[in-house]
């Protein structure tokens, strides 16, 4: 299935007004004094987790925060080991290509991963 291509330079201010505009027609609002927006009372926030070792994930995963963040939305970034991350985890996402490819528990990825 293919959607959208875009060709060229995209201007990232163009893409966080997009995705902005998204979540507040979805009913995710920016109260004036807050940069984390909020729905029913529920903050947009999630933890982003990594392999504490691994120099290229955290990397990933603060450059992810920094966008994540620029539209309203709470990351936390944790690393930590494997086994501590599966333990705390109730969800994984697997992405390829831009795509999330799997997701499901630690144990559902590890026992059929894709």
């Amino acid at each position: 299935e293919y959607h959208q291509v875009a060709f060229g330079p995209v201007d990232p201010a163009t893409r966080v007004f997009e995705a902005s505009a998204l979540l507040q027609g979805a009913g995710w609002e920016l109260d004036d004094e807050s940069t984390v927006r909020i729905r029913d009372g529920q903050r947009a926030e999630l933890t982003v987790a990594y392999p504490v070792n691994d120099s290229l994930r955290r990397e990933l995963a603060s450059a992810f925060a920094d966008q994540v963040r620029a539209i309203g939305v709470d990351v936390t970034l944790w690393g930590a080991s494997w086994d501590e991350i599966e333990a705390r985890a109730d969800q994984v996402a697997i992405m390829r290509g831009g795509r999330f490819s799997q997701v499901g528990t630690p144990q559902e990825i590890l026992a059929d991963p894709a």
